[in-house]
């Protein structure tokens, strides 16, 4: 059963991709825009798959991480199981954040895709809007099954 952990706050979505994975895991990453949570898997997973639909931030990213082998960043849909599972078939991890107050609705489409096409350990979304639905508190207590950790 996949752990579905939910936070608003970058500082603790970047803490938990710390914390979360070890050595020897996979991790797929969701909206990597920057790299600043690429940055904190590459050097704690065996592999590194990071996502974004922003070209530049893609081209930037793949050229900064070049050097890092354990790291590939593609521009893909987060939509597009099919093409997510030809990069990665089964990630240990999933990080998403397609931006913190994009719309439920967004979130919910790449949720259900990512949810039916692996079998991660946990998944990890960076998402306002679904920590509030969730019913999560700012001292971080469960609610619906979903896990609030707090900041």
């Amino acid at each position: 059963m996949t752990k579905l952990i939910v936070t608003w706050s970058v500082q603790r979505f970047r803490r938990l991709a710390k914390e979360l994975p070890n050595a020897e895991d996979s991790v797929l990453e969701i909206g990597c825009s920057t790299g600043g949570t690429t940055r904190c898997l590459a050097g704690r997973c065996a592999r590194v798959v990071a996502v974004d639909l922003g070209a530049e931030v893609v081209k930037n990213l793949q050229a900064e991480l070049a050097a890092k082998p354990n790291v590939t960043v593609a521009r893909v849909d987060g939509r597009d199981a099919a093409r997510l599972r030809s990069l990665l078939p089964d990630p240990d991890l999933i990080f998403l954040d397609i931006g913190g107050t994009a719309l439920l609705g967004n979130i919910a489409v790449v949720l259900r895709e990512c949810l039916q096409a692996f079998m991660p350990q946990a998944l990890v979304v960076r998402n306002t809007e679904l920590a509030t639905v969730g019913g999560a508190d700012r001292g971080g207590r469960a609610a619906r099954g979903i896990e609030f950790p707090p900041d």
